[in-house]
């Protein structure tokens, strides 16, 4: 073989080999899949609120059947109580986008009422937040503390003094408890604000505060530790928490500005909201909201929970979440005004 043609063939042997590598390494690779990615990463459920509340036990119950359901690694759990409600909310709203850091805080307190009441409350737009699902919704009521004397609310009425308790001016224990005390007439209640959630059944123990408000599910898991008892329900109708404790209704009727009341306070009966930050795109939220409903359906998950929800409603899905945070932030006016007014009287 000629010197020119060896040459030749072995250049070209060289530029077929470059070309080959170069095809190689520039070829993209496959996307990722939703799937894929929460496989092989690290979810971090931040719970915004106190240890042993119902947010906490109903986050830890969800997150224990994360890699079960997913395949994918454990679901570490972060508690955050502080800045009365708020720290875990901001905690998620300015964490990376990527789906790997979600919340779960109880909805109408922490999402809607900050908003829709002008309180101090998160310093964004809380419909900016991305929703996989809810579950354990109730009804909100009023509990007096054990061995309180009074039984009626002509009994309450009657009292000189009446002193509940409750955590921040803009959560939704406070305004169940402001509401109640408007809707029923007690002129003779005053209110405690600061108080962590876990703290008021020790407080009612401890003979502090005479009672406060919180939702059904909340009021029952601490009623079976003997500190306090379900005075009223704050709805129209009872709830199966409480078939034996009577609805606002049954103790008064609602007129003018009470009835705008009663209606908020209905709208307001939300659950166990879990969420993640704002722009998590559109794969991943979507690959969330399955998981949380493969969740709700689970066996093992329904036998956990039902000690903290022993009244299990149907959750909602991530979608039907979105469409009640709009409907509820889109309120009329009117309404909130007349809300906000009460409130006002005992905020001092």
């Amino acid at each position: 073989m000629k010197k020119g043609v060896a040459v030749f063939i072995v250049s070209l042997t060289i530029l077929s080999l470059i070309l080959t590598i170069v095809s190689c390494t520039s070829a993209p690779a496959a996307p990722q899949t939703a799937e894929e990615f929460f496989r092989n990463n690290e979810v971090t459920l931040i719970v915004n609120g106190s240890a042993g509340a119902t947010t906490d036990l109903g986050g830890r119950s969800l997150a224990s059947y994360w890699a079960e359901v997913t395949g994918g690694k454990a679901m570490p759990v972060k508690l955050m109580s502080g800045g009365g409600g708020i720290e875990g909310l901001n905690a998620v709203y300015n964490a990376k986008p990527d789906g790997l850091t979600i919340g779960v805080t109880t909805h109408s307190s922490d999402i809607t009422l900050p908003v829709l009441m002008a309180l101090p409350g998160p310093a964004f737009d809380t419909k900016t937040l991305g929703w996989i699902g809810m579950f354990g919704t109730s009804a909100q009521g009023v509990a007096l503390r054990a061995d309180a004397p009074w039984k009626t609310l002509e009994d309450l009425q009657k009292a000189p003094k009446i002193i509940f308790g409750t955590s921040n001016p803009g959560s939704g224990p406070a305004i169940d408890t402001v509401a109640a005390i408007e809707l029923l007439g007690l002129k003779n209640a005053q209110v405690l604000f600061g108080y962590e959630m876990n703290e008021l059944k020790l407080a009612c123990k401890r003979g502090e505060i005479d009672g406060y408000g919180a939702s059904s599910s909340t009021l029952k898991n601490d009623e079976s530790l003997g500190s306090i008892r379900s005075f009223v329900t704050l709805s129209n109708i009872k709830t199966p928490w409480y078939p034996n404790t009577p609805a606002i209704t049954d103790m008064m009727k609602p007129v003018g500005v009470q009835e705008d009341i009663l209606s908020l306070l209905i709208g307001m009966n939300g659950g166990k909201v879990f969420f993640t930050p704002p722009n998590v795109p559109a794969d991943k939220l979507n690959y969330l909201r399955r998981t949380f409903d493969k969740i709700m359906a689970h066996e093992g998950f329904l036998k956990v929970i039902k000690p903290t929800f022993p009244i299990w409603e149907k959750p909602a899905t991530g979608e039907e979440v979105e469409a009640l945070t709009n409907k509820l932030l889109s309120m009329p006016k009117a309404r909130t005004d007349a809300l906000q007014a009460v409130f006002k009287k005992y905020v001092k």
